[in-house]
């Protein structure tokens, strides 16, 4: 165990961590999601976990009768490839990240590679809406699409229910 233990203390990965809570037709619902595009030390995990529990600004904090309808998903960003155009990305195997400038003002926002496959979008569509997430608030056209450079990556994705990671804390 030791040598797991220090093994973690020394990898460093960009990271997500995603909280989902199961919806009444059993869909999984983002409940919170906070992450690091850079390399970040996999034992601040626990620290994104919090972040992404009680600090996401887009939803109260997860509350104590919400856990066993938790999920959480902690999501390793591998593979970068970029800069690409604004469409050189594959749904559902790709995240990407864009960067674009207006009015002398730099945007930059990042999806996950399931967020456009869970919403259905396609690829103008989830640019548009990554777009409006970036806090751009003008035209999605062809111009700005032109000057968007792309970054593609892919995710190593783990995940468990509340009940899941119980159990596997009581085989301890």
């Amino acid at each position: 165990m030791a040598f797991a233990t220090d093994l973690a203390l020394r990898l460093c990965s960009p990271y997500f961590v995603t909280f989902n809570t199961k919806a009444r037709d059993g869909s999984w619902v983002l409940r919170g999601c906070i992450g690091c595009l850079s390399p970040r030390p996999l034992s601040q995990l626990g620290e994104y976990a919090n972040l992404a529990a009680f600090g996401d600004r887009r939803f109260d904090p997860i509350a104590e009768h919400e856990l066993p309808g938790l999920q959480c998903c902690v999501s390793l960003l591998v593979d970068y490839e970029g800069p690409l155009a604004w469409n050189d990305f594959e749904i559902k195997k790709h995240g990407i990240i864009i960067d674009f400038e207006s009015g002398g003002r730099k945007f930059s926002a990042t999806y996950l590679p399931e967020v456009a496959h869970e919403q259905g979008w396609d690829h103008r569509e989830t640019v548009a809406s990554l777009v409006r997430k970036s806090g751009y608030r003008g035209a999605v056209d062809e111009a700005l699409l032109g000057g968007i450079t792309l970054t593609r990556y892919q995710s190593s994705k783990a995940k468990a229910t509340h009940a899941e990671f119980q159990a596997a804390m009581g085989a301890r």
